[in-house]
């Protein structure tokens, strides 16, 4: 499983066979089940999602979505209407991730479609806005931490981008948000469903990826923030499933 960093700076939207690994992302996620029942795994939790009906992700949801026949379209929302979303909701959370109205659901889904093809950035903003409008009032809303459980997710995550080829330790980010040691590794297993050693070596391998078709492994490993050349590929090995050198050779 890992935190989707390129999906909270691009948009995403797919029509067809929808399939992925897990993951989560800050981005709101959408997805219509145009045929069939789709099955869908958030948060641990083992949902179906009918025929004509309708899934909202808020942000920082565990899912993926198993291989099947489906066909459906997903929308990734461009992340500044994770904003949007979670000043409306406040400390309350969806009650339902699936919205089961067929007619809401086809409106929003036709809706959709038409960014496929839309090139006006002002008409795709319409399109978005109306889309969470709509769910955000046809929602049912119940108590959950809701925007509080979520910014101390921000907060680590802006500042392990602007910090993550530094030298860094669970002591050190803890220490400069504000957190003891064991309550920040605490917190930080809860939001991100992995230990930070773990998160900050995928982080840094992912941050790897453009820079290895120009440089050298060696300057690479040690630009990303990996204290040594084993280090970094024992951690890209384990998240890429491949070398770096047979990864720089493949691309």
């Amino acid at each position: 499983m890992q935190y989707e960093h390129n999906r909270d700076r691009a948009e995403y939207y797919n029509l067809g066979k929808n399939i992925c690994p897990m993951h989560f992302h800050r981005s709101i996620e959408l997805l219509y089940c145009i045929e069939g029942t789709k099955d869908a795994y958030i948060d641990g939790n083992h949902l179906h999602i009918g025929e004509g009906e309708f899934l909202m992700l808020p942000p920082f949801s565990v899912h993926y979505f198993p291989e099947d026949r489906q066909n459906s379209l997903c929308v990734v929302m461009p992340v500044q209407y994770s904003d949007i979303f979670e000043e409306a909701v406040g400390e309350l959370r969806l009650a339902s991730l699936i919205f089961k109205n067929r007619a809401l659901s086809k409106e929003l889904y036709l809706h959709l479609l038409r960014l496929e093809k839309e090139t006006n950035s002002l008409t795709r903003d319409g399109i978005y806005r109306y889309v969470l409008g709509k769910l955000l009032e046809n929602a049912v809303l119940e108590e959950g931490e809701g925007k509080r459980k979520h910014s101390f997710a921000y907060s680590v995550l802006d500042f392990l981008e602007k910090n993550y080829s530094s030298r860094l330790t669970l002591e050190d980010v803890a220490t400069a948000l504000g957190y003891n040691r064991c309550y920040f590794s605490t917190l930080f297993k809860k939001n991100f469903h992995m230990g930070f050693c773990d998160y900050l070596s995928m982080m840094r391998v992912e941050k790897s990826l453009s820079l290895i078709k120009k440089q050298s492994i060696k300057e690479v490993a040690f630009a990303v923030g990996f204290g040594s050349l084993q280090s970094y590929y024992s951690a890209f090995q384990r998240v890429k499933g491949i070398s770096p050198a047979a990864y720089q050779k493949k691309k």
